[in-house]
């Protein structure tokens, strides 16, 4: 990083500016050195985990690093654990301002500010002094289909191999996120269960709530649901019928700052353009797909998958999710039937599959009924972690299923 560039002429008003911060601390020339050399020493190393890099998003934060300086630093806040402190920064590039939540955030999630002090000052006190909201209160959410388990990957900790995205798999990858709190909840609690700092609580404890918190609903679709560390974001996780994964995001639009918008233009993604930082970040590297980027077409061989995907994306819509439905109950090809009536068994639409099954003509289907009308349909089950049983597939099996699925999704993969 430049540290031998002096500073701009235009920074040294803005330093008096009766707007700025009351909690940013100023650097002098030896902190500024030592804090640009803290922050180019943590990408020294390669991909810090915590984050899901490509190439691309590598190559732009290593090329903008460098034309950056430390200028103050903010207030520090605690994670739920004590042991977690977060250091907001201010950078300059020379010719703007930009504040970063911390100093493991790459460039392209850093703040703009312009030269502008009261938006310096809002955004700082927005993100390091957000009300943690119950879940009616968020003013947005926002809903996208991330694909299959296989198709998503996250670093192994320990042995840096990218590993598919199973609920173990994604828990450690935000162990080590500097975006998310560690603690999540199950389908259970629509609300978070954990207090706001965890400081009081010995481990034992903690891991007892962890086991305690991870419970699912009955009957609901197994979900984890975490916390952001700054803007306190929700962002669920839920893991539906064959083991596709679709995300849930509530958040204050008004903490947004431009930074997923300007992701979008610089490097693409469709991302909605007024994400929280540390929110956008938690889900940065996953694919995403809202429901009206998903191809829902009856002629197709993916039309099963396409529905699947789809009906996962809007089933928090009762109306919408029934008249997707209703769209396709009486298609001839009994195979777009039949995706339809699992559709309705999977979210427990009782009322609307006996309707199909009136005017259903294929003595298949009709056994299939017959056989369910006898027998029932059991509802989802999930073990000890919060999880459905036998979800990770043998040893032997993981070459096999590496490549499950692949071909049934759109699995064209964006450099970003």
């Amino acid at each position: 990083m430049s540290t031998q560039s002096p500073l701009p002429d235009w920074l040294t008003p803005l330093r008096e500016d009766p707007r700025a911060p009351q909690t940013l601390t100023w650097l002098n020339e030896q902190e500024r050195a030592e804090q640009d050399e803290a922050v180019a020493g943590h990408y020294a190393g390669g991909w810090p985990l915590g984050v899901l890099w490509t190439d691309t998003l590598w190559e732009a934060h290593m090329a903008d690093l460098p034309k950056m300086r430390a200028v103050a630093t903010g207030p520090t806040i605690n994670g739920r654990q004590a042991m977690f402190e977060y250091t907001p920064i201010v950078f300059t590039d020379g010719e703007q301002l930009f504040l970063a939540l911390n100093y493991s955030h790459p460039t392209y999630l850093w703040l703009p500010c312009g030269r502008d002090m009261g938006e310096l000052a809002r955004l700082l006190r927005g993100y390091t002094e957000a009300p943690r909201l119950a879940r009616a209160e968020f003013p947005r959410v926002h809903r996208a289909c991330m694909g299959f388990i296989q198709q998503n990957r996250v670093p192994n900790p320990y042995s840096g191999e990218l590993v598919a995205a199973y609920p173990h798999d994604l828990q450690r990858h935000w162990t080590f996120s500097p975006f998310a709190d560690t603690y999540q909840w199950g389908s259970a609690y629509r609300e978070d269960p954990w207090e706001p700092s965890l400081a009081g609580l010995n481990q034992i404890d903690v891991v007892i709530r962890s086991r305690e918190y991870v419970k699912q609903g009955d009957n609901e679709v197994c979900s984890f649901t975490r916390s952001t560390v700054f803007s306190h974001s929700y962002f669920k996780m839920e893991l539906h019928r064959s083991c596709l994964w679709v995300m849930e995001l509530r958040y204050d639009p008004s903490l947004g700052g431009g930074v997923s918008q300007a992701f979008n233009e610089r490097f693409g993604g469709g991302f909605p353009p007024d994400l929280p930082v540390d929110l956008f970040g938690a889900i940065l590297g996953f694919y995403h797909y809202p429901a009206e980027t998903i191809t829902v077409e009856p002629d197709e061989e993916s039309f099963p998958v396409g529905l699947q995907a789809y009906t996962a994306t809007i089933c928090h819509d009762l109306g919408a999710l029934t008249e997707a439905l209703r769209r396709y109950a009486k298609h001839p090809d009994v195979n777009v039937r039949a995706a339809v009536q699992s559709a309705c068994i999977t979210y427990n639409l009782g009322a609307l599959a006996e309707e199909f099954w009136a005017e259903e003509t294929d003595e298949e289907m009709l056994e299939l009924y017959r056989r369910m009308s006898q027998f029932g349909v059991s509802g989802p089950t999930y073990d000890e972690q919060g999880e459905p049983p036998d979800l990770y597939p043998d040893e032997d099996d993981d070459d096999d299923d590496d490549d499950d699925d692949d071909d049934s999704f759109d699995d064209e993969e964006d450099e970003a």
